[in-house]
């Protein structure tokens, strides 16, 4: 009996302290849990979009890159692959312009890349124009062009979130 009470009154004469550990430990888990709930909802996600414009003499390809994440992406590595041939997206963009139409200058001719590099960021919901590529139609085979194109074309980007998590997109 002696030793219970001995305990309460330890236990009286501590409270104040052991309230307070126990709201630094509940503290502490709030922390780790709201962490993560910060890293969980800034989680980017690529994705590729493709537009075609139709004339008579021309077909326009437009292809843009959409981020329909929670946050910002940031560009760690872009890869352009056209059957199996790379073009590697840290080159500056004349180089890859003159790549792309050297690999593709039997069906088209590009007409724009844009600034999409190593090290950039893509902000949440922003749909960016990144390639755009023209290809004849006069002889009316534009279709078939567009379609071997589209065959052959691949993409590839490593991106990390703003918590550097990282992921990779391909569309193939």
């Amino acid at each position: 009996m002696e030793c219970l009470l001995s305990i309460w009154s330890w236990l009286g004469n501590n409270a104040s302290p052991i309230i307070a550990l126990c709201a630094l430990g509940f503290t502490a888990y709030q922390v780790s849990l709201s962490r993560r709930h910060n890293v969980i909802s800034v989680i980017p996600h690529l994705a590729m979009n493709q537009f075609t414009k139709r004339s008579n003499d021309r077909i326009d390809l437009s292809v843009h890159l959409l981020n329909n994440g929670l946050g910002p992406a940031k560009i760690k590595k872009l890869t352009y692959l056209f059957g199996d041939e790379k073009v590697n997206g840290t080159s500056n963009l004349r180089e890859i312009e003159a790549r792309i139409n050297s690999l593709i200058e039997s069906e088209g001719k590009v007409i724009s890349v844009s600034g999409l590099a190593v090290g950039s960021f893509v902000k949440e919901n922003h749909d960016s124009e990144f390639l755009t590529l023209v290809f004849d139609n006069r002889d009316k085979k534009g279709e078939d062009r567009l379609r071997n194109f589209m065959m052959r074309f691949n993409m590839s980007i490593d991106y990390e979130s703003a918590y550097g998590d990282e992921y990779n997109f391909s569309s193939s």
